[in-house]
């Protein structure tokens, strides 16, 4: 936008001077204040591509589902399960979290132009129209909180 806009003449430009010298208080926004802040505007918390730590880090099978079970008792209402980046192993591991808890599911192909491999829309996701309980929860969920035409 930024560049569309004529404030830098390239993507780089945008990053290096402008992006990477944004410094906040604090160096991280904590989970629960993001989710009260995503609760209290009126949308839905979901945590996204859950098994991603930082960096390098994975986290899957018992940390995972604690991490999940911290954030819930915040207020966290789905995780992703369907993603671009996702094994079916991660996946289905998601997916029964989200079962297991009751919790929505959302589904992102993680695109952010043209730099990555990901194409958009790319998310390793069924039909949704097929999907599973949390989907569809999450679908008629986000239908409902649309302003009325």
């Amino acid at each position: 936008m930024m560049v569309r806009y004529g404030y830098v003449k390239t993507k780089e430009e945008a990053i290096k001077d402008y992006i990477n010298k944004i410094h906040f208080k604090s160096e991280y926004v904590r989970p629960e204040q993001a989710i009260t802040a995503i609760t209290e505007s009126g949308g839905i918390p979901v945590l996204a591509h859950p098994s991603y730590g930082s960096g390098d880090q994975i986290i899957v099978g018992t940390e995972l589902e604690e991490r999940i079970k911290r954030l819930m008792k915040y207020g966290l209402k789905g995780v992703e399960a369907f993603y671009s980046g996702f094994t079916d192993r991660l996946m289905n591991e998601l997916l029964s979290y989200a079962d297991r808890y009751s919790l929505m599911v959302t589904a992102g192909s993680d695109y952010h132009g043209r730099n990555k491999l990901v194409e958009l829309g790319d998310t390793n996701c069924i039909n949704a129209a097929e999907g599973p309980d949390g989907l569809l929860a999450f679908i008629e969920e986000a239908r409902k909180r649309q302003p009325a035409a």
